[in-house]
């Protein structure tokens, strides 16, 4: 199984991003599936291509600060 993982939490500029991506590849990623790391589920849910499997994992404030670790670092996430 081929997985596209995307992140998309925080301002809206960024999930729409993820949005836009999402349209942008859709009829074109063959059997992948794509799981979502996000912190607005049901705004994407909403919004996102129907045509697509998309899982959605939840990030929320806790979870984002921990996996940033010690010194906050964003790309750790």
């Amino acid at each position: 199984m081929n997985y596209i993982i995307y992140q998309a939490y925080g301002n809206k500029e960024n999930i729409n991003e993820c949005l836009y991506s999402l349209y942008s590849c859709e009829g074109k990623i063959g059997g992948a599936e794509i799981v979502i790391y996000t912190d607005s589920e049901g705004y994407l849910k909403k919004l996102a291509p129907k045509g697509l499997k998309i899982t959605y994992k939840e990030l929320n404030r806790e979870k984002i600060d921990r996996w940033k670790g010690k010194y906050q670092f964003v790309h750790r996430l």
